[in-house]
């Protein structure tokens, strides 16, 4: 498969900038003006083949004075303006009382330090491309952004330029004093909209590395000779790769998803990167396993396949390993990971159950009547049993079903000639006196929690009044949902929506303490 084109963004101010020694270890790295040069340096010299020179592309957007200032040339630094240079030199001198040397200092033209096109950052790229490290880039020119228009026209033209499929690597060091907010808001839309992927957030942390320097600078230990060295020495400043605050971010909205919306494609992948390849399957895939095994009512799967007490203990493992960056923030998230699995905590007819309160409270109501219904079979069939792989077998649930309608006599012999006439009946052995054996048990079990028959009614068919066991007749609600409401006893959406919930409280009623 083709490795999606990298596209490279990055800011330039109008002001200008000193020499520091970037790097994105604590070992040297590359001394210069421009973040942006000592990222491509500082990645290049980890991987060789970090940039594709025939595809990546690479854009820098200025304004009108960013160009002129730093794109096209490099503006000096404050400190080094030469009127402000021109005046220490001249206080330096009085200090020391030579007031001829200090007039002359004030006299001095200095103004050919370093401002030609050679330090400017288009230079500077010249000179990559020219030694075959990267290929094109270009400026783009942008506003100002004095106004909303500006910036949501600053957005455009950055959208525009990172384009679809592409991998983003985003530099945020320098430009506008909204740019964080703005970068928050880009990715998040590139990533959803055109299908890109951050690669890679930069910030070059030059506040850090002067701290640093000060810090050193303080050493009483240094004589002054060592600091005076010091102080000539440029800033080191580390480079940051910003992706985990992005990736914070992107569990929110995951685990929100998850949690309100009951889908965890977003939240598997996630996952998966947080607790490495050894334990993806029993997490991540576990998790979107459930949500789609409730969407599409896979009652064995949720009940005898997935995971789910292990899952909710790699969750709380998860919760214990959080020490620090952006692990630090997500012990309040996956308490809500947590919460909202905790039901799932067996390999029985609970989790049924639960998956029935969970399509309740996401208004999953035709979802939820199917697995309540069948549910309630496997519940009977695991009590009368105590084995819910039987629960699996077409033949035991068809007899477990007629036992749970039953009829006004409860008589075994009616269900048990309705099940026979059924034509699959190997599970039987086609004998008939074992099915009797069988679905006796289940009538005595069922009879031993009083109005199970009733409720069960409800959710399925009306009572037989020939002394038979009901077939799927109109009346039961999941039958008028299953069949959308094209009967003469269709029930309203609000009806059928609330009668789910008051089922669902009467069979936990009936069957309870057993259920828990």
């Amino acid at each position: 498969m083709n490795q999606k084109k990298k596209v490279f963004i990055s800011f330039l101010g109008t002001n200008g900038y000193g020499e520091v020694n970037y790097s994105f270890t604590k070992e040297e790295g590359t001394t210069t003006f421009f973040i942006q040069e000592a990222i491509f340096k500082e990645e290049i010299r980890k991987n060789k083949d970090f940039w594709n020179v025939e595809k990546d592309e690479i854009f820098f957007f200025v304004t009108a004075l960013a160009k002129k200032n730093n794109y096209l040339r490099r503006a000096l630094p404050f400190n080094q303006k030469p009127d402000k240079q021109r005046e220490a030199n001249a206080l330096k001198l009085l200090k020391e009382g030579k007031a001829e040397e200090a007039m002359a200092a004030l006299k001095e033209d200095i103004s050919a330090l370093p401002v030609d096109a050679e330090d400017g950052l288009k230079y500077r790229f010249e000179k990559l491309q020219e030694e075959g490290l990267i290929g094109k880039f270009q400026d783009v020119a942008i506003p100002d952004g004095l106004s909303e228009d500006e910036i949501w026209e600053v957005f455009a033209r950055i959208v525009e330029y990172i384009g679809k499929d592409t991998e983003l690597y985003f530099d945020i060091t320098n430009g506008f004093r909204f740019l964080p907010m703005l970068t928050l808001a880009i990715i998040d839309y590139v990533t959803s909209v055109n299908n890109v992927v951050l690669k890679a957030l930069y910030y070059g942390n030059f506040e850090s590395g002067k701290a640093e320097k000060q810090k050193a600078l303080n050493d009483q230990s240094l004589s002054d000779k060592q600091k005076k060295a010091l102080k000539k020495q440029p800033v080191k400043a580390p480079i940051h790769r910003l992706n985990s605050i992005i990736e914070l971010g992107q569990w929110t909205e995951a685990v929100e998803m998850f949690v309100r919306s009951a889908d965890a494609q977003k939240l598997e992948p996630l996952l998966d990167q947080q607790i490495g390849e050894t334990e993806q399957s029993t997490l991540g895939k576990e998790l979107n396993a459930l949500a789609k095994g409730i969407r599409t009512s896979r009652g064995k799967q949720l009940t005898q396949e997935l995971k789910l007490k292990e899952v909710r203990q790699k969750v709380i493992e998860l919760k214990q390993q959080a020490d620090n960056g952006l692990k630090r923030q997500l012990p309040p998230l996956l308490d809500r990971i947590e919460g909202k699995i905790h039901a799932f905590n067996t390999y029985t007819s609970e989790n049924g159950f639960a998956a029935v309160e969970w399509c309740i409270e996401h208004n999953m109501v035709q979802q939820g009547y199917t697995l309540l219904q069948e549910s309630l079979i496997t519940w009977l069939i695991e009590k009368t049993f105590s084995d819910i792989t039987l629960s699996q077998h077409e033949e035991m649930r068809a007899v477990a079903q007629a036992a749970l309608r039953g009829n006004k006599n409860d008589s075994i012999s009616n269900i048990v000639s309705f099940c026979f006439k059924k034509k699959n009946r190997a599970y039987f052995n086609d004998d008939k006196g074992e099915m009797k054996d069988v679905a006796i048990k289940l009538v005595n079990k069922r009879k031993r929690y009083n109005g199970l028959k009733e409720v069960f009614l409800d959710i399925t068919a009306k009572e037989s009044e020939d002394e038979t066991v009901a077939e799927e007749l109109a009346g039961g609600l999941r039958n008028d949902i299953n069949h959308g409401g094209y009967n003469n006893r269709a029930n309203s959406p609000a009806f059928l929506t609330q009668e789910l919930q008051n089922l669902t409280n009467r069979i936990l009623q009936i069957i309870q303490p057993s259920y828990k």
